[in-house]
Order: structure tokens, then C-alpha cells, then sequence
């Protein structure tokens, strides 16, 4: 039987499906950085090589919100459907920990609904991230997403939360703790900032 947070999911996930055949693809990013000033160090570098690369004509990159990026369009059709989706989610589907927590604690304590569904996809699609390799000192994390970000997470609603055994919270937390032990062997046993241990 399904739950009563199911249905509207339902709606998002063929929305998420639409937006993969009609919308630009937007560039996914998740970032922890373990200081202001590594922080300040790799965004620069990182957003001259975007627009450099925008103003040669290689990429579009018109907007970016947080760290999703690209054609306005695509940006915003994903953050609105990426909000949607985590507002389905019941409240035990939102633990008191980050997996890329940013520097700024007042974040972590209250992650904006796109945040927590880059987080879902990561837990349940890690296989569609590359760690991105020139991070400015030990103990950051930058992972981009390698697929179409639309039909990743429809996937994940699919495969996730509309099957006949949906996951559970309890299942959920540890797959999160899993994935929090994985990029902590990945960072040489050093432990981001306010993850769970």
C-alpha cells in the first residue's frame, strides 16, 4: 500500500522525466570545504574557467544557484523540482547531519530543500559523481555529477522511494553514514567539518 508522501511523488518524478526531454541540463555540484579561505581559493579559479569557458562558447552559463549551474532555464526548472521532491520527503528523511556541509553552521542547521535532495541523489546515485580532483587543501570535497541530472532523480524516485518496499528513514540513515565513512577513507581518514561520524 503506499505511503501518503508516495503520490505527490509520483507527480514530481514524471515532471523530473519532462524536464529531461525539454530542458537545458543544468552542471551539478557538491562542495565541503574545511575553510573560508579554501573556500575563497577554489571558487575563484573555478568560476574565471566556468566563464572563460562560457565566453568561448563551450558551455552555457547564464545563472547558477548554489552549486547547480548553467542555461537559467535548466537551473531553474531543477532547483524547482529538486525543491518539490524534498518537500515530499517525510521529516525523518532529513537528519541532523550533512554529507557536504558548508562552512557556515547556520546552513547546516537548516539546508535549503535543494541541498538535501543533491545529498539524496549522492547517497543513492554515488555511482553518477566524480570527485572533482584540484580541491584547495585536505579535508574539502568537490563532486560533480557526471549524468543528466533530471533522469538521475527520477530514477532514484523510482528506484528509492516509489518501489513496492520503499526505503525506509532507518535504512536511509545508514546509507547516509555509509557514504560519510566512504568520502571520509576518500579524503585520507580526514573527516569534513560537522559530518556524522
Amino acid at each position: 500500500m503506499a505511503q501518503d508522501w508516495q503520490a505527490p511523488l509520483r507527480l514530481v518524478r514524471d515532471q523530473f522525466v519532462d524536464a529531461s526531454r525539454e530542458a537545458p541540463q543544468p552542471e551539478l555540484l557538491l562542495t565541503s570545504f574545511s575553510s573560508l579561505d579554501a573556500l575563497r581559493v577554489w571558487r575563484k579559479p573555478a568560476l574565471v574557467g566556468v566563464e572563460g569557458a562560457a565566453r568561448a562558447g563551450q558551455i552555457r552559463f547564464d545563472f547558477q544557484s548554489g552549486t547547480v549551474w548553467g542555461e537559467a532555464a535548466g537551473v531553474e526548472r531543477f532547483t524547482d523540482l529538486a525543491t518539490a521532491a524534498a518537500h515530499c520527503f517525510p521529516e525523518t528523511f532529513r537528519p541532523g547531519f550533512r554529507l557536504f556541509p558548508p562552512v557556515e553552521n547556520a546552513l547546516n542547521q537548516r539546508p535549503d530543500h535543494t541541498t538535501l535532495w543533491l545529498e539524496f541523489l549522492f547517497v543513492t546515485r554515488r555511482d553518477l559523481f566524480r570527485p572533482v580532483p584540484d580541491y584547495p587543501e585536505r579535508g574539502c570535497q568537490i563532486f560533480q555529477m557526471t549524468s543528466d541530472p533530471f533522469l538521475a532523480s527520477a530514477t532514484a524516485i523510482e528506484e528509492y522511494l516509489l518501489s513496492p518496499v520503499p526505503l525506509s528513514a532507518e535504512r536511509y540513515v545508514r546509507m547516509i553514514r555509509e557514504a560519510c565513512l566512504w568520502l571520509t577513507n576518500l579524503a585520507g581518514g580526514c573527516p569534513l567539518p560537522g559530518t556524522a561520524r
